[in-house]
């Protein structure tokens, strides 16, 4: 493994060059902060840190493994430093974070932006807004920071794709939203709807401000996908930044579907919350109840209709016929994309 011990017994990094070993500092702090987040009664940082590593579910490629281990070590060199605790602790806590660490290693999938994070939390999402408020408010002309402010805030209430926000509309008090998994016979139907009766005045205007400017930026760049690109680029600096672990956009709607198991809506209303034609898609492929957020904040509705194809799919798979596409409505317009968060 990454670390060696010096002629007092005292575990601590290899001399290294500075910037790789500034690149070791940077990973300790982010695995302290997420640590921490997940065990705020720890008593310590090597508690944090043995918590964190003793979790089964955690699977680490080899090459993983030895950076955490490295990161882990660095930071606990500098709690030394800082007389936070004696070197018996450290030393012994090492020895057991490198064997828990062993034991996470395993065959680990490939990683696309739908994987990175299943857990985010409510608390990391408040201080990536905070941090783009902060900036917004020095630089009020950046629509990219505004809208990836909006979106954070709001993808992880309604669990949109985020492809699907491009073409999502606000007709009346309910969001209409094309089904991005529908030509694959993964939707049910074309479009769903969310109810909008039972959500704050103020978040229905943030749902407008953001598909404006979402409308505003593909104009300006010419496609949703570099729109996403530049989006997720901005969002995993800003990760980076507030060490924090790598949050996508797709964690927000992992986010939002535990909130809706969490608050115990059944598998036919989050299925067709979420635009899943199938009710075993969110269990198998999205976030436990465990990573939800306050199942209080919950005030979405699925539409009846959309619930309706999803309960007929469910009671006879083979059976079932796709209904017949959707037309929009004559007011089906963006809003304005000028309006300011």
């Amino acid at each position: 493994m990454t670390a060696h011990a010096s002629l007092d017994g005292i575990a601590h990094s290899p001399a290294r060059k500075a910037a790789t070993d500034l690149y070791y500092e940077k990973r300790g702090r982010q695995l302290f902060n997420r640590a921490m987040r997940l065990h705020p009664d720890a008593c310590d940082a090597v508690d944090a840190f043995i918590r964190l590593c003793d979790d089964p579910k955690w699977v680490l490629q080899s090459s993983s493994t030895r950076t955490y281990e490295a990161g882990i070590i660095k930071h606990i060199e500098l709690d030394i430093a800082a007389g936070r605790y004696e070197p018996e602790r450290a030393i012994e806590g090492i020895e057991k974070i490198t064997k828990l660490l062993e034991q996470r290693r395993g065959k680990h999938e490939a990683q696309t932006s739908r994987k990175k994070c299943m857990d985010v939390t409510k608390e990391e999402v408040q201080l990536i807004a905070d941090y783009l408020q902060k900036r917004i408010a020095a630089e009020k002309t950046d629509i990219v920071k505004r809208a990836l402010c909006l979106f954070v805030q709001l993808d992880p209430r309604f669990g949109l794709r985020s492809c699907e926000w491009e073409r999502a509309r606000i007709v009346g008090r309910t969001l209409v939203i094309l089904n991005a998994k529908f030509s694959k016979h993964r939707a049910p139907g074309v479009d769903r709807r969310i109810s909008l009766e039972r959500v704050p005045e103020q978040i229905v205007l943030g749902i407008e401000r953001l598909i404006g400017m979402i409308g505003t930026l593909v104009e300006k760049h010419g496609s949703w996908e570099k729109v996403h690109n530049i989006l997720a680029e901005r969002l995993a600096r800003i990760c980076r930044r507030l060490c924090l672990v790598r949050i996508s956009l797709y964690s927000l709607r992992h986010a939002a579907i535990a909130t809706w198991k969490r608050a115990k809506l059944s598998r036919i209303e989050i299925a067709a919350l979420a635009g899943h034609i199938s009710i075993k898609t969110a269990s198998r492929h999205y976030a436990p109840s465990k990573h939800g957020w306050d199942p209080k904040t919950v005030c979405v509705k699925a539409d009846p209709q959309t619930i309706s194809v999803v309960r007929q799919y469910a009671e006879s798979t083979s059976t079932f016929k796709f209904p017949e596409p959707w037309s929009p409505p004559a007011d089906w317009t963006a809003p304005s994309p000028s309006m300011s968060p």
